[in-house]
């Protein structure tokens, strides 16, 4: 099994870093197919307290679960920012979309004992999806 396919099928909990207004953003599209297949999500951005009817959270430590993944749709400097959040609450899974990496990143992450996947969110849940569909 790939990492992508394990961790979409493994864990329930998940917080998406970057959501914003644009209701075809990666973020928000990431959000959207995550909760429709039953997984729990938060969506977390300091610069909205709503989007669409739902609660946006301003840092990890507020959001009303620990997540199980965070995934990254942010710049690197900025995903250094909530890396150092997950840390201090213990978080060990990195989703990082293309966009959101660069070796800092990847080096603190790995310092820290985050484990991190480099793909892309939306291609793994249609590969699964795809895969679920042939049975």
């Amino acid at each position: 099994m790939l990492q992508n396919e394990e961790w979409l099928r493994k864990y329930d909990r998940w917080a998406i870093l970057g959501i914003n207004e644009n209701p075809e953003g990666y973020a928000n599209l990431i959000y959207a197919r995550l909760e429709k297949i039953g997984k729990t999500v938060a969506g977390v951005n300091p610069f909205y307290a709503e989007l669409e009817g739902k609660h946006v959270y301003p840092s990890l430590h507020k959001l009303p679960f620990k997540p199980d993944v965070v995934v990254s749709v942010v710049r690197p400097d900025v995903g250094l920012f909530y890396l150092d959040e997950m840390k201090k609450f213990t978080i060990d899974k990195l989703w990082l979309q293309p966009g959101s990496i660069d070796d800092t990143l990847l080096k603190k992450s790995e310092e820290y004992g985050v484990e991190t996947l480099q793909a892309c969110v939306l291609m793994g849940l249609d590969f699964i999806e795809r895969k679920d569909n042939r049975k």
